[in-house]
């Protein structure tokens, strides 16, 4: 169960970013940004505690979302 709600969450992002690319289109920049904070903050604390399956999907998020970001700070 936990494998799959951590699934869900870290690939929540991905429909977002096809949404920007193909449409501009996308969360408010806010939003982004509150999100990412607190991922970042989640990637600290799973790395000390060695929760490498989590580092690992807390980063593909948190390049997820510095995307969307780029796209919509780009148009």
């Amino acid at each position: 169960m936990g494998t799959l709600g951590m699934a869900c969450l870290q690939t929540s992002t991905i429909p977002a970013l096809w949404q920007a690319i193909r449409t501009g289109e996308s969360a408010p920049i806010s939003t982004l940004l509150l999100i990412t904070l607190g991922m970042v903050f989640c990637i600290i604390q799973e790395y000390h505690a060695k929760l490498w399956a989590y580092v690992i999907g807390s980063t593909v998020t948190i390049v997820g979302h510095i995307a969307i970001i780029v796209v919509v700070l780009h148009r």
